[in-house]
């Protein structure tokens, strides 16, 4: 065999306990690929990684890193160390950048194996084929590159995420990019054990608090505490920019989440703030009306409110169906000429109601009429693909359902609507002061962003970003939706409880009432149990409250990292409690 005896002694001698290595051994005209990340402790102690891997094909030339590399033992390196080998994809190297590559995430590989392919990642080019293989073994993904590239992250690496921006025809097209359609309709496993190995206090408590601030998985936070090291050691300038591209690369990411590009994404504080940069950027005169759903979030209505007082301009609340959702039929009747705005929440902070927000953007694009989203409790529990929503702007947190740190959030402006819009407040970042008497606001989204940022916290959000996306939305989604479902149905059964929840398909909030017992008291009575969960009071949605005279509720809101085990302990200390 031509192909193997190419090979060093000392790669294949290891070859057969080491399965990367046998990737690393096979042919070289196979689908573009990224092997990545091993551990320094996987790999034989000092191995050289420069040496040349033969193609199988007389046309081709070898590969080889540009300079030689040894991979240290745990002895000599960081436990979180990780390093990424990509391979060339050749005949797409036009298509294909460096900065569509993202590294992975893993701890340790769980016992059982598993294989999966992302569908929504195969529709935009080639496949995110992520292959989980045995105990204490790395797992790895293929990916398209531009050439031979070794890189190494001093971090826990973020989840990988496939090359984008070729064209399906243009993949499946190439004999050494192809995607395997069938492949890719298969459903993506979510792989629970190693996500809770990546959620230490998963094993302490049982966490149901999601909508309120998730569970940081552990390559979030080492992101961020790295990053603070780096700031102590060599001052916050200096770290700022030796880790720029990796700043830079939370943008690609966030448009990866949303299917937007990286110059349509700002990156700032929290969600209210992403908000307000958007809508005090729309200019509105007196008669002017904006329309909102039932259940919108408090901060927003009381922005709508100043906007009212300050300009003339009518707040119109759009009714809902029976199902509780908003009313798309009762939006349709409420289009005029005077109608500036659009702007609803997505999943209200009150429970598990899920609005019609693709709907409600087709009848905005069909009239012209901006759309602003709230997707705060939404992004991360579900897939949001703004091209299919129809949304001009979309905001949304990174502590909820993402699983990020607090104070970060990010704002989507779609760029046909960006021109047009000067933010309330700008800084020299936003809009260089470029003469005396002159400043000129930047092309992109970050015209809504300011010099000064938290990057640490940007850092952790783009590593909570690319975690999210390398298990995969749509099964987050189907998980999200199966406990939640299971917990609906437990409390359904226990005497006394009344779910308060709206909507035809609710998502993963819950929210019910117990007769005899506050809202309050019962989550204090949980958290004695080991159980957190939260609660939501009528002013954070006062107009739904009062439609419906919802006292304050408990809020409930599983993720994919809890276990059914945890939904029905939950609904055993309900059950458990004492009627009053």
């Amino acid at each position: 065999m031509p192909h193997q005896a190419a090979q060093p002694l000392h790669l294949r001698r290891h070859a057969a306990r080491q399965p990367l290595l046998r990737a690393l051994l096979r042919p070289a005209n196979m689908p573009c690929r990224c092997l990545g990340p091993i551990r320094g402790d996987q790999w034989p102690k000092n191995t050289p990684l420069n040496a040349p891997v033969a193609p199988s094909s007389s046309n081709s030339t070898p590969i080889r890193p540009s300079s030689p590399i040894v991979i240290a033992t745990t002895a000599s390196a960081p436990r979180a160390a990780r390093w990424q080998l990509s391979l060339p994809c050749r005949r797409m190297t036009s298509r294909c950048s460096a900065a569509s590559r993202r590294p992975f995430t893993t701890s340790r590989t769980p016992a059982k194996a598993s294989t999966a392919t992302s569908a929504p990642n195969a529709a935009r080019g080639c496949s995110a084929r992520t292959s989980t293989v045995s105990p204490k073994r790395s797992s790895f993904s293929w990916e398209a590159s531009t050439g031979p590239t070794w890189s190494h992250r001093n971090s826990r690496c973020s989840p990988s995420v496939a090359c984008r921006g070729i064209p399906r025809s243009t993949c499946r097209s190439s004999n050494r990019c192809r995607i395997d359609a069938a492949k890719a309709r298969e459903p993506r496993l979510i792989d629970i054990d190693q996500i809770r190995i990546d959620t230490p206090a998963a094993e302490r408590i049982a966490y149901l608090h999601n909508a309120g601030a998730a569970l940081m998985p552990t390559p979030v936070v080492a992101a961020m505490k790295e990053h603070i090291d780096l700031e102590s050691e060599i001052g916050g300038y200096a770290a700022a920019d030796r880790e720029a591209s990796r700043l830079y690369s939370v943008y690609g990411s966030v448009g990866r989440l949303l299917n937007a590009a990286p110059d349509e994404i700002a990156l700032l504080e929290n969600a209210t703030v992403a908000w307000q940069m958007a809508f005090y950027a729309l200019a509105f005169r007196k008669g002017d009306r904006i329309l909102t759903a039932e259940a919108e979030y408090a901060a927003n209505y009381v922005a709508f409110l100043q906007v009212a007082r300050r300009t003339g301009a009518v707040i119109e609340v759009v009714p809902s169906n029976a199902s509780g959702e908003l009313d798309i039929h009762a939006l349709e009747r409420m289009i005029d000429e005077r109608v500036k705005l659009i702007a609803i929440t997505w999943v209200p902070t009150n429970g598990g109601l899920v609005n019609p927000a693709a709907a409600v953007g087709k009848i905005a694009r069909a009239h012209g009429i901006p759309y602003l989203l709230d997707a705060c409790q939404a992004v991360g529990q579900m897939a949001v693909d703004v091209e299919a929503i129809g949304c001009d702007m979309l905001s949304a947190t990174g502590r909820k359902f993402l699983r990020g740190p607090r104070g970060t959030g990010f704002l989507y402006v779609r760029r046909a609507l960006l021109q047009r819009l000067e933010p309330p407040m700008i800084d020299h970042f936003a809009a260089p002061w470029v003469s005396r008497d002159e400043y000129r606001l930047r092309d992109d989204a970050r015209r809504f962003e300011t010099w000064e940022n938290n990057y640490a916290a940007r850092l952790g959000l783009g590593a909570a970003v690319d975690y999210a996306l390398a298990i995969g939305m749509s099964p987050i989604e189907q998980r999200c939706r199966l406990l939640a479902d299971r917990l609906r149905g437990g409390l359904a059964s226990v005497r006394g409880i009344t779910i308060r929840d709206l909507g035809r398909t609710p998502g993963a909030i819950v929210s019910f009432t117990m007769d005899g017992y506050e809202a309050d008291a019962i989550v204090g009575s949980a958290a004695a149990a080991g159980i957190t969960i939260g609660a939501s009071h009528p002013s954070s949605t006062r107009i739904d409250a009062e439609i419906r005279a919802l006292p304050p509720l408990v809020r409930a809101s599983p993720h994919y990292y809890n276990t059914e085990a945890e939904i029905d302990r939950l609904i055993g200390h309900l059950a458990g409690l004492t009627p009053r």
